[in-house]
């Protein structure tokens, strides 16, 4: 009985066989869940492992978004499109190249540096600085022009303005003169030159040389 009793749990057990035999037959079976291997391989609503590539196609659809991140190039291109003017500044820079050519060159315009010492020239210029007195005779020299040489040599002296070969002055460059000595200043003209209204300078006397020509000269002021 006891064995016999246990007939009904081994029924029991029997009876999942049952339920065993369902779930074999959901595994061999065409339905909903069929078995792995046919979802794997099937059309079903899995599909293959193949046909899971229609999800990853559909991953890959979002390509969809990505050609529209793509087509973002047309900014990018727009972008890209500023490079017309970039192009044109570019263009600019033959322009800038001729600036900075005129800029290191030997033209009118000359280096900045140049420019500041041309500037500082002429500043200088218009305050008349008085050179250091020269205490002998003397001959012009380039660094004297926009100044004011002053001579005090005991006894005549003679300030000779020298020809253009020696010291090239440009033209309408400006030398003033002044006598501190009590003797006379003779303005005498170097080999070629000339020197108009050239004469002596008395005591306290003061006069200026303008260059006119290249070995012209003009002396205006306290001339004897």
């Amino acid at each position: 009985q006891t064995v016999a009793g246990i007939d009904a749990a081994v029924s029991a057990v029997a009876a999942v066989d049952a339920a065993v035999v369902v779930v074999a037959t959901d595994l061999s079976g065409a339905d909903t869940i069929g078995i792995v291997a046919a979802d794997l391989v099937g059309a079903d609503t899995i599909g293959a492992v193949a046909g899971i590539a229609a999800n990853v196609s559909t991953v890959a659809g979002i390509s969809g978004n990505v050609t529209t991140v793509a087509g973002i190039s047309g900014n990018v291109t727009t972008v890209a499109g500023i490079s017309a003017d970039v192009t044109a500044v570019a263009g600019d820079a033959a322009d800038i190249g001729i600036v900075a050519a005129d800029l290191a060159g030997a033209d009118d315009i000359g280096t900045c540096a140049d420019n500041i010492a041309d500037i500082q020239t002429v500043a200088d210029m218009t305050l008349l600085l008085e050179t250091a007195e020269k205490a002998a005779d003397y001959t012009l020299a380039l660094a004297d022009a926009g100044k004011i040489v002053a001579m005090n040599k005991s006894g005549a002296a003679t300030l000779t303005v020298p020809a253009n070969a020696a010291v090239a002055f440009p033209v309408g460059s400006v030398v003033g003169v002044y006598n501190l000595s009590s003797d006379e200043v003779t303005i005498a003209e170097g080999g070629g030159v000339t020197v108009r209204n050239a004469g002596n300078l008395p005591q306290y006397g003061e006069a200026s040389l303008r260059k006119r020509g290249t070995n012209e000269w003009v002396l205006v002021g306290d001339v004897l």
